[in-house]
């Protein structure tokens, strides 16, 4: 009976403990990238608007073709930023940043050019 009980114990307090049993304090990100960049996209990096720290290439190896698109999916804490800058890298190595992004579930995020500059439309 006593080699049961401190099993019991440590897993009764990991379960109801209320600083263990809360959320992780992270969510996912995921929504659809679409390239008309006219160009591919060889790399992807996210950084919160309110910070110019940029993250780990979003698609690893994967590239997204011009007229692709590609789901885009990536781990945040509940304390980061609601607007999201995004970094594209085409295959000449030229960095293009598109701001102030709204990166909800399910939308799709259009990059484009107009005029030379950086453009984005959403979709559902």
């Amino acid at each position: 009976m006593k080699t049961f009980a401190l099993p019991l114990v440590l897993a009764l307090f990991f379960c109801c403990h209320p600083a263990l049993a809360e959320d992780t304090g992270t969510e996912d990100v995921s929504f659809i990238l679409v390239n008309h960049t006219g160009t591919a996209i060889v790399s992807l990096r996210a950084s919160p608007s309110l910070t110019d720290k940029w993250g780990d290439n979003l698609l690893g190896k994967k590239q997204i073709a011009n007229q692709g698109e590609a789901r885009i999916s990536f781990a945040i804490s509940d304390d980061e930023a609601e607007l999201w800058d995004l970094q594209s890298i085409d295959p000449k190595g030229e960095k293009t940043e598109w701001p102030g992004l709204s990166l909800t579930d399910g939308k799709k995020v259009i990059l484009s050019f107009e005029d030379g500059e950086p453009v984005v439309t959403y979709e559902k």
